[in-house]
């Protein structure tokens, strides 16, 4: 078809333009994503997890963070504070500076992609592979103050230089195995399920080693290297596991398929979808023809090596994986764990959405025109979603302000939402939250108060214990749903105890004399 051929003429002049320009484009990529990603850390409120991050970051130096974690105040390792630590000394006390790092590392990560892909399929697909992961639920930790951004990079890496390491006419081959250590370490030092990434790097060193028929000493080592990192990380690794009784995030096998579907993917279905469309009418109205990548001309894409595609499929599978460790390891299971199962997603959608262009640049332009306007509807989602949240709160703190007389306690039912009422409101207000810790039913509110009593012992919250509270504030008001915990309790009291509705929310408590 005439009208088709000339549209992928002009897309392989844009894939040959991407390909000469790549250095100034992927430049001016990273000036728009670090002032999107920064708008919307500038914005959105920090949350409970992210103002433990701000006040071990806080501290004077890494002796005293390192003491601090040893005490069990944070299940993770040290790494990710110690970055935000440093770059709040360069760039300032605020949430931009401590989010900086997970910028940082999902950037890496997106650059990683874009690398591993470009060699095997061009730049094109280079681009697409950097695009997909916006469209999953990684991208919401490019501005998280916790160590899944950092992670996100740290697995890119790990990737580039393993690949690194497997070619020796790599110009840098010499310093892909040592780097390869070096980043696994660093890995292990910013999240204990980093674990992981040895997985789909071992398995792809499996079959390496069958192929070759011998092992790659020089990886191996790399490998040992890395996993050294774990010893004297030993005593932040006792404190995690006396927590695990206790820790909210139990594995269950039902909630495996939703990892991917609901939790990892839920935004990507639309695009696939238009891209599966796309190469199913290319594919039917286009023959194939040769094209050229980093690693020379072939008839279709070059052939990717079946080791890189296990260790994609590995990265793929870390869901499993991790559920399998939960179970009958570590008993602890969350999505946010398995976050760099994205890497080998988007890069085993680019590898066969490049077999199906069939050497179409048309193909490749149309998919990269769908996940660009893809995700530039979502980073608009989130940043206007930043926005709403800190006005959100802003009308939240000012509502409780003007509450009750100034002197009035106001009990915040739920801990994660005290936690961040302490800290964004004004001290006449933050005087008067207290949080009541109880026997909480739900693990998630549990785990949330004994998190909160540790942190008191260094931090100046109101959190106080029900029986002296009560017995020291017969009036109180209380922020919370209904159906909270510290409600029902309340409301099971009996005669000598009187809940008021006030309004959605606020309730008013008050007790007989001496209860």
């Amino acid at each position: 078809m005439p009208s088709l051929d000339r549209l992928d003429g002009a897309s392989e002049r844009l894939a040959d333009f991407l390909e000469r320009r790549r250095t100034v484009l992927l430049g001016l990529a990273t000036l728009l994503y670090f002032g999107l990603t920064g708008s919307i850390a500038a914005r959105r409120p920090l949350w409970y997890d992210e103002l433990f991050t701000q006040f071990v970051a806080g501290l004077s130096g890494p002796s005293e963070i390192w003491g601090v974690m040893k005490s069990g105040l944070d299940s993770n390792p040290p790494l990710y504070h110690l970055a935000a630590h440093f770059a709040r000394l360069a760039f300032g006390d605020g949430p931009v500076a401590l989010r900086l790092p997970a910028m940082a590392g999902y950037w890496v990560m997106s650059l990683c992609l874009y690398r591993l892909a470009a060699r095997r399929s061009g730049a094109l697909f280079g681009w697409l592979a950097l695009l997909i992961p916006i469209t999953t639920e990684a991208s919401k930790y490019a501005y998280e103050a916790r160590p899944y951004g950092l992670l996100l990079g740290l697995g890119g890496l790990s990737l580039v230089f393993w690949q690194a390491a497997t070619e020796p006419e790599e110009r840098r081959y010499r310093l892909a195995a040592p780097g390869l250590a070096v980043v696994l370490a660093a890995a292990l030092a910013t999240h204990f399920y980093a674990v992981l990434l040895f997985v789909p790097l071992a398995a792809a060193e499996l079959v390496r080693a069958v192929e070759r028929r011998r092992l790659d000493v020089q990886i191996g080592l790399a490998f040992a290297a890395g996993a050294s990192a774990l010893l004297p990380l030993k005593p932040l690794i006792d404190q995690a596991k006396a927590r695990v009784a206790g820790f909210w995030a139990k594995p269950v096998w039902a909630n495996l398929p939703t990892t991917y579907s609901c939790e990892l993917l839920s935004q990507t279905v639309l695009p696939l979808l238009a891209g599966a469309v796309l190469l199913a009418l290319l594919r039917a109205n286009l023959p194939g023809k040769r094209v050229e990548t980093d690693t020379g001309e072939s008839e279709g894409p070059a052939r990717t090596p079946r080791a890189e595609v296990v260790a994609y499929a590995g990265f793929v599978a870390l869901p499993i994986v991790a559920m399998v460790l939960g179970k009958f390891v570590t008993g602890v299971y969350a999505t946010r764990y398995v976050l760099p199962s994205v890497l080998g997603l988007s890069l085993l959608a680019t590898l066969l959405a490049s077999r199906l262009a069939r050497g179409r640049s048309c193909a490749g332009a149309g998919l990269v025109l769908i996940f660009l306007i893809w995700s530039g509807a979502i980073g608009a989602y989130q940043l206007a979603n930043a926005n709403a949240k800190h006005r959100a709160l802003d009308a939240r703190i000012a509502r409780l302000a003007a509450e009750g007389e100034t002197g009035t306690p106001i009990v915040v039912a739920d801990p994660i939402q005290y936690f961040q009422l302490d800290h964004y409101s004004p001290p006449p207000l933050a005087n008067r939250l207290v949080y009541v810790a109880f026997d909480a039913t739900t693990a998630t509110t549990a785990s949330a108060q004994r998190e909160l009593r540790a942190l008191k012992r260094r931090a100046p919250l109101n959190v106080v214990e029900l029986g002296p509270f009560r017995r020291a504030h017969p009036r109180f008001l209380v922020f919370g749903s209904l159906n909270e915990d510290l409600i029902a309790l309340f409301l099971a009291e009996g005669p000598g105890v009187r809940v008021q509705f006030l309004k959605p929310d606020l309730f008013l408590v008050e007790q007989e004399a001496g209860r």
